[in-house]
């Protein structure tokens, strides 16, 4: 059984964290890092929670090299993935992920 992961609906804008962008998968991912080692894998793509209602999920990220991380599931701002997101949602939670202090 083939699945199709590709990205429908409204894409992300983030033009406030262009410089954070650090690629994406093609299928609907896009990654930002911040200086302070955390990020975010925001996703919408089949099998996402919110994707039939053309929202978000994202996973906020701590990196351990240039590209490797791991999901955080410790910050204040989540123990999980977080479901449902408009875009103004993301990028508010992108905001304070880039203000979280470094571990």
């Amino acid at each position: 059984m083939f699945i199709d992961f590709e990205a429908k609906g409204t894409p992300l804008k983030y033009k406030k964290y262009e410089k954070y962008y650090i690629g994406a998968n093609g299928n609907g991912q896009w990654l930002f890092k911040f200086p302070n080692n955390y990020g975010a894998s925001v996703v919408k793509h089949w099998g996402s929670y919110g994707y039939e209602e053309d929202k978000f999920e994202l996973a906020v990220l701590y990196f351990t090299g240039e590209k490797e991380y791991d999901i955080a599931y410790n910050t204040p701002i989540t123990n999980n993935v977080l479901p449902n997101l408009s875009n103004k949602d993301v990028l508010n939670i992108l905001k304070k992920i880039k203000n979280l202090k470094e571990d």
